[in-house]
């Protein structure tokens, strides 16, 4: 056990930049032909900001995260198109379109539509 303890404890060598920008390219362009969307259309600030999305909403996988990833595409300030983020959080450009119109508390997945005072309580 000393030894894998030791192990985990190595870093991990930084990846170059040439390195990293291989492997968003490596993730969205199949996520962009599987999902119809055009690459040329997002900036590379855009494409890395998605890029980041697709990789912790594949990592995590509870709903209630990916919801929140969604909110936060919608409402960052990139202009990312509802099209875009449907494809990221992995549901329909109307349902996008839905939640871009309601506020952070409206579109909270831990209160489900709650009140405030209700928990409060």
């Amino acid at each position: 056990m000393g030894e894998q303890a030791a192990a985990s404890t190595i870093p991990r060598p930084r990846r170059t930049r040439e390195q990293r920008k291989l492997r968003r390219n490596e993730v969205l362009a199949p996520w962009a032909v599987a999902n119809r969307l055009s690459l040329d259309d997002l900036d590379p600030g855009q494409r890395w900001v998605v890029f980041a999305a697709i990789e912790f909403v594949s990592f995590c996988g509870i709903p209630a995260l990916a919801r929140i990833v969604g909110y936060f595409l919608g409402h960052c300030g990139l202009d990312l198109g509802t099209l875009v983020i449907a494809a990221v959080v992995g549901v329909s450009d109307r349902s996008v379109r839905q939640a871009k119109a309601l506020t952070a508390e409206q579109s909270n997945p831990f209160t489900n539509g709650v009140s405030t005072e209700v928990r409060a309580s």
